[in-house]
């Protein structure tokens, strides 16, 4: 019975009742309810009517989900649409899609290869200071955001592509010089 009301909240149209049901099943879900529940919350990640808050509190609540089952989101299967997630137009979005993409990649990087040219591209975009001015930390853009994209890199081989490994040059030598 807690679970179906917990499932009822999941799938409410409403943001702030999404946002409380997941966050219910992120901090007390046991291995009864990550059974239970996961695929709704994976539904509610890869939907596109889904509000920006809810999905990014989805991407964390998935992370926890994998962590206590991991065979609840076979990344086979979901690897390719986690990454797209990256092209998200909320900038939060990105942030908990890159924190569960983290928490993935190590098990199972060949899943996640191919988030390898998005990542460099947002580090390129937030060392070149295009994004907003409402993530700026100590004159440093997004600084969280640049250690969990360098976190990530770090999985995977350095990029073949000559743009690509350009790029992540240029950001990374305007991490060490600007920062």
């Amino acid at each position: 019975t807690v679970c179906a009301a917990i499932r009822d909240d999941i799938r409410s149209s409403m943001e702030s009742v999404q946002n409380l049901a997941l966050s219910a099943v992120g901090n007390k879900g046991g291995k009864r309810i990550t059974a239970a529940l996961a695929p709704d919350v994976r539904e509610v990640l890869f939907s596109r009517g889904t509000f920006p808050a809810v999905r990014r509190r989805a991407a964390v609540t998935m992370l926890r989900l994998v962590r206590v089952d991991p065979t609840v989101l076979p990344l086979a299967e979901y690897g390719g649409r986690v990454v797209a997630l990256l092209d998200d137009s909320d900038f939060g979005v990105k942030q908990a899609v890159l924190a569960l993409m983290l928490g993935l990649s190590p098990k199972s990087p060949e899943n996640f290869v191919s988030c390898v040219p998005h990542v460099v591209r947002l580090l390129h975009l937030v060392c070149g200071r295009r994004i907003r001015e409402d993530y700026i930390y100590h004159h440093t853009y997004a600084p969280f955001f640049q250690v969990r994209c360098l976190r990530l890199l770090q999985v995977f081989e350095k990029p073949s592509d000559a743009s690509i490994n350009t790029m992540l040059n240029d950001a990374l030598r305007h991490i060490m010089t600007h920062t």
